[in-house]
This record gives structure tokens, sequence and C-alpha cells, in this order.
């Protein structure tokens, strides 16, 4: 299946789970979705919006994005092909969309020309663009999102979109362009960043590279001038850093006050006073002169936070009017070049473990911790709902069901079982944590970006991890299908109760449960789970949203609304000026419960019965057939016979054998017997049929890589498991 396909296939996918959108909008929507994951932008906000004009002069947005330093504003545009097939579109037409989302910050975001009503959102960013944030900015990005192949996307002739004035201003503005093919590597988590110095910095970078006779990587020394550092972050920001580091930094993007005086008062100093950086990179690649024309793969694994400072330290200055000389500063890196290898990752989050020992990062803060996602993804291919008969998925890593169901036997059968409605992500599970099912209701959180939500359940995993239970899955469910029914219920565009949608959902939410907590109550989220749905009254659930967004609107809207919902003192403002009394007819229509406190549960049964048996599974479905074998193996041996003499295979023999002895072919590759989690299990049984507590250990080890290895190789863009042999 191409990937054009496979994304309008997510657009449909989003628009059955909610009505309200159009096309473009989940388009949007989706593509915003891969920017946040990948730390490209902070957040979205949907403002769709199109001004035809005579002569041409057309005006169109689709969403808007604010930095949490109030510095970097964005917008958004969307060119959505709704055919059967992509198509390409050039130079020209990709500079007449930049000049319609140009317009609209010229006559809608710094001006109110068309006189947008007070309730389009478009029109609340104008008083606050006007009122604090256009003293602030330093740098607007202007994206374009299209499902076409952009065609010399790089020679976009900027003079011909902003104004001489703009062109000549002190804010950076750029334009960026996210076609079919840069998807693709989002969806596939292909992230890799390749620099091209030149792109960055004007000058020659040179680096010392001795030979120290080690094939699996190499290493090198450089002086990175504070310029390109600050001309890289401006462009991928959070990206630069490794995924486990950035997820630790996201929250703290604090400027050194000492990195901050150095860059002022003594920038030629700030080589001798810094500790500098390592990075690790898969390959240099140099100019004839020695000096480095491309940085492959280019992460930050330690000095995270010099980078970020470098750039926000210099940003801090321009609104000062401060000069920063950043041609005065340089920075000391160690890079290690990991060669092309699918444990490249593994190795450089230990290089990122090691480097940061010295640091305040605990170890605890750089580990992945998926042990929590994965037991909910095990429960939701474990626990059927009673009355519709299917599950509801839980996808633990973006793309999986779409994945899963692409390499399903039966695709129809697939989707009676997980109908794409009922896909819950991991974004959707950090609302309802904190509006929903935790014991501390707070809504203030639910409404921060999906970056910052993630990062502050992922402080909780463990603990939660011990509760799991089918009880505690089905308890999240339950708040995910009510949720979602106040979602619906809220609507979008010109059918909308308002323009805050987030908000008032996650605050109306939260206010329920607040108003039974006052008598020990809850919503009773099992019931809804066991009924299907809840029955509420439209009447109802519209008249309590409209409520709610009154009231938001009336207490917290001094031209910031959106940054105010994100303060807990503005929940506790609600609490205090909320009519109570408002509730009582949603509370009559809707199953209540004593609140119920989920215990650690003791039990391994899970573990032992699901989480191993799943991942053994999961695997068989995706290889379901010798021919799909054949393909991976004929994949994996070609990529080890062409590139593992130059020590640059993705794939090593080790690789091979735990791919070949899991799934077991026949000699002639026309049969092959994979194993089952019942085989392992005898594996790991005395004479007796008892289990050795050793080896079961050992398998769990065993089967773990596996599956990181077997995920890897489905990530290979050469690997076609749809095609026919």
């Amino acid at each position: 299946m191409s990937f054009f396909t496979t994304l309008k296939s997510l657009v449909e996918e989003k628009l059955s789970k909610d009505t309200h959108l159009n096309a473009e909008s989940a388009f949007s929507e989706i593509c915003s979705e891969y920017l946040v994951d990948s730390s490209l932008i902070s957040n979205f906000q949907h403002s769709q919006y199109f001004k035809e004009v005579v002569g041409g002069r057309n005006l169109k947005i689709d969403g808007f994005s604010l930095n949490e330093n109030e510095t970097v504003l964005s917008f958004f545009v969307t060119n959505f092909n709704n055919s059967e097939e992509g198509s390409k579109i050039n130079k020209n037409d990709v500079e007449l969309i930049f000049k319609q989302l140009y317009r609209v910050l010229n006559y809608v975001i710094r001006t109110n020309e068309y006189n947008l009503p007070k309730s389009n959102i478009l029109s609340a960013l104008n008083s606050e663009f006007n009122a604090d944030i256009k003293n602030n900015i330093v740098k607007i990005d202007f994206y374009l999102f299209t499902n076409n192949t952009a065609v010399n996307n790089k020679e976009v002739d900027v003079t011909k979109i902003i104004s001489k004035v703009d062109n000549e201003s002190a804010i950076d503005f750029n334009f960026r362009i996210y076609d079919i093919k840069e998807f693709e590597r989002l969806h596939k988590n292909n992230q890799k960043l390749d620099i091209d110095v030149l792109d960055y910095y004007d000058k020659p970078i040179n680096i010392l590279k001795p030979k120290i006779g080690v094939s699996s990587y190499g290493t090198a020394i450089a002086i990175l001038p504070a310029k390109f550092l600050y001309n890289i972050y401006s462009d991928f920001g959070g990206r630069l850093l490794e995924s486990n580091v950035r997820s630790f930094l996201s929250t703290r993007i604090k400027v050194n006050k000492g990195i901050k005086n150095t860059l002022i008062n003594n920038p030629e100093m700030f080589l001798a006073y810094n500790n500098g950086l390592c990075v690790t990179v898969s390959e240099i690649i140099l100019n004839e002169d020695k000096s480095v024309k491309t940085f492959k793969n280019f992460q930050i694994v330690n000095g995270g936070q010099t980078t970020s400072s470098i750039f926000f330290a210099t940003q801090d200055a321009k609104k000062l009017r401060l000069n920063v000389e950043l041609e005065k500063v340089n920075v000391m890196a160690k890079i290690t070049e990991i060669r092309r290898n699918i444990d490249s990752v593994k190795i450089q989050s230990n290089i990122a473990k090691n480097s940061n020992l010295q640091n305040a990062v605990k170890q605890s803060d750089l580990s992945s911790n998926e042990e929590y996602l994965i037991n909910l993804h095990t429960c939701s291919k474990k626990f059927r709902n009673p009355t519709s008969n299917n599950y509801y998925y839980f996808e633990r890593t973006r793309g999986q069901y779409q994945l899963e169901k692409n390499l399903s036997k039966n695709e129809k059968y697939f989707l009676n079982l997980f109908p794409s409605k009922n896909k819950i992500e991991k974004s959707d599970l950090s609302i309802l944590f904190f509006c929903a099912i935790s014991s501390k209701i707070e809504p203030f959180i639910s409404v921060q970006s999906a970056e910052k939500r993630y990062k502050i359940i992922r402080d909780q995993f463990e603990s939660e991890n011990k509760k799991i239970s089918e009880n505690y899955y089905v308890n999240i469910i339950g708040a995910f299908i009510f949720y979602k029914v106040f979602k619906t219920k809220y609507g979008v565009g010109v059918n909308a109760i308002g323009r805050i949608r987030k908000n008032v959902v996650a605050y109306s939410v939260s206010l329920i449960q607040e108003y039974l907590l006052k008598e020990n109550k809850s919503i009773d989220f099992q019931e809804i789970w066991n009924n299907g749905g809840v029955n509420i009254p439209e009447t109802v659930i519209k008249e309590f949203l409209l409520y709610v967004n009154q009231l938001l609107l009336k207490n917290l809207d001094d031209g910031r609304l959106d940054e105010a919902c994100k303060k807990r003192d503005s929940w506790e403002k609600i609490k205090a000026k909320v009519d109570w009394l408002k509730l009582d007819p949603i509370t009559e229509s809707i199953p209540i419960n004593k609140i119920q406190k989920f215990k650690n549960n003791k039990s391994s049964k899970l573990n032992l019965d699901s989480k191993y048996k799943l991942i053994v599974d999961e695997i068989n479905r995706m290889i379901s057939s010798p021919s799909k074998y054949v393909i991976l193996q004929k994949r994996i041996l070609n990529e080890i016979e062409t590139y593992m003499k130059d020590g640059m295979s993705l794939y090593s023999r080790r690789h091979y054998r735990l791919i070949k002895d899991h799934f077991r072919p026949n000699s002639k590759l026309t049969e092959y017997k994979p194993k089952t989690y019942n085989i392992y299990l005898v594996e790991c049984q005395n004479k007796n049929g008892e289990l050795i507590n050793r080896k079961f250990s050992d398998l769990k080890i065993h089967l773990e890589e596996l599956y990181r290895v077997f995920n890897e190789i489905l990530k290979d863009e050469l690997l076609k498991l749809d095609q026919k042999i």
C-alpha cells in the first residue's frame, strides 16, 4: 500500500471518530500531530479560514501555533489532494499558497481588515498579537502541509512572498514545506537529521578524526561555531536532542544565567568556560578540503541545555535590543560516528545515559519506561466490549494500528474486531488521566500540549503499571467513551458551540467529577464500558457545554483564554464561580458509583499469560504466510551481503539468526513453522512440566529483543511486505 493511500485512510479514520471535521481539517490535524510528536512544534490550534478576494488576492489558513516563550509564531496552510492518486505541486503553486497564508498575517492578525467576529479564534489571536505577542516575536514560520509531492521545494523565493519591510526586519521569516515524502518519513519514525553545513553556516567546519581501530563506531573532535548551533536549533529545535534526553529537557528550557552572561559580556571565553557537547551521527561526509560537508543523523546526547541556551539567550537579547556576537562564540564537540545498523538507537541511548551520568539527569528520567504502555496494549487485545463485541485498540506507538491493519490476513475481519473509531492513542490517555480518571482532577494539565502532558504522566507510569487489571483498563476506556461524546456534541467549525472545544470538554468532565467527589462518588466508567456508551439527552449535554463555554469566557478570557486554561489558579477560580446546581441535569443522566481506588495488582498473571504471548502473536500476525517470510529474509540477507564488508549493514548475522530461529523456515522456503508462545514456554519447563524461573527470565529478555529487532526491521523503507512474489 502506498503512503498516499495510507494517509487517506488515516484521514477517513479521523473523520469516523469526529464527524464534524471535513477531509482537509482532518488532514491538518494528522499533519500537526506528526510535527508535535517530532518536537517540531509544541502545539497546534485549528483555525480554518478562507477569504476570496477580487483580483485573486485570497487569504487561507488552517491553523497556528505559538511556542511557550511566545517568541515563535507559526502559521499552517493545507493543500489536500482528495483524489485516488497523488500528484506534484510545483514551485509557483507553493509560492501562491504561501502568499495566501502571509496575507492572513497582514490582514487578519496584524490588523483586522475583514472584521472577523470576536467568536473567531483568529480574532482572539489578533487581540493577543497586538497586545503582547508582537513585541516578543523573533521568528515567524509558515508551513505548507500537502499529500502531494513538492517539486524544487528548496527554491522558494521568499522575496516574492513577503514585503521588503518584513524581509529587512529583525524577525526571521521561514517557509517550510511538508509533502508526502516528509510525512512518510515521520510516519515511519525515520526522523534522521542530515545537516548540510553550507545551509547553516557560510564558513568551513573542520574536524579531527583519529583512527581508533573499531569497526562499530568512529569518533571525531570539532569546534562548532555558535552561529551554526543557533541556526540548526532555529530549524529543528528539540529534534536535535536524543529522544530520551529531549523528554527530560522538554519542560526545562530555562536559559542558564551563566551561559547568557558569557554570551553577552564575554563571548570569546565561551569555549574555555563551557564543557561542550556530546553528539552522535551515523556518518560524517567530508568535502575535498577535508572540511565537513554533511552530518548524517545529527543528535545531541549531552549539551542540550548549552544549545538551547545559545538560541534562547540570543532571542532574549534581541528583544532587549542587546547584541550577542555569536561569531565570537565557539563550542567544543565530541562526535561519535555510529555505523548504519538497526542497533544504533540502542547504542545511542546508552551513550546518552553514560554521558549524562555526571549531570542532574537521573537514569529513571532517561528510561523509555514503556512497560505501562505495553501492558495497556496487551489489555486492549484481551478484553472485548460486552455490548459491541469488539475491542478498543490502544496504540502505544504512532502508526501501530495502521501497520497491523495493513498486514492482517483479512482487513475486513481486523476492522470488525478493532474499528477505527475505537482506537485510543497515548495523547488521549494523557488527557483522560488528568480530567477524568486520576484521583486528582486537574483539567489545566489536560489542556496542555501533548508533549507536556506526556512528560507529566510519564512520571506516573511506574506506579500506575502496578495497578493494571481488567477493571483498571475498562475504567480508562469508559472514560474515553464518555469524553468522546462530549467532544462530538461540542462540534467544530460553523456548527460548534464555540471556539474553545478542547478547554470546554476537559473542564466539563472535570467539573462533573469534582461535583461528584463532594459525596465520595464518581462517574461509573465501568458501567459506560459495559453498556458500550452513555445515554444522555442531547439537549442536556449541549446546554451544559454551552454553560461551561460561557463560564470560561466570562471568567478567564482576558484575550489569552487558551493560556489561562492551562493554569492551576484558573481551575480554582472556575470551581469558585461555577453554579453547581447547573450540573444536576447531567449527573441525573449518567451512571454514578462510589469512588473506586485501584490497588497494586500483585498477580503476575497479566505479564506471564498476556504480555509475552501478545509479542509473539503480533509478530506471527505480521508475517502471516511463507511468502511474507521470504520477502523478509531476502531483504535482510540482501542488506548483509551488500553492506556488511564496509561495516555499514543495517542488519547483522545475529539479527538474521534471531528472526530465522523464530520462524523456522524449511530449506526451500516453501514452508515455515513460527514458534508460538506455548512452544517458547515448553522450552522453559523441566521434565515435570514446571516452569524454570531462570529460563523464563531469559525468555523474557529474548522475546523483548526479538520484538525490538522485528519492529526495527519493519521500519525499513525497502521492505515491502505487501508485494506479491
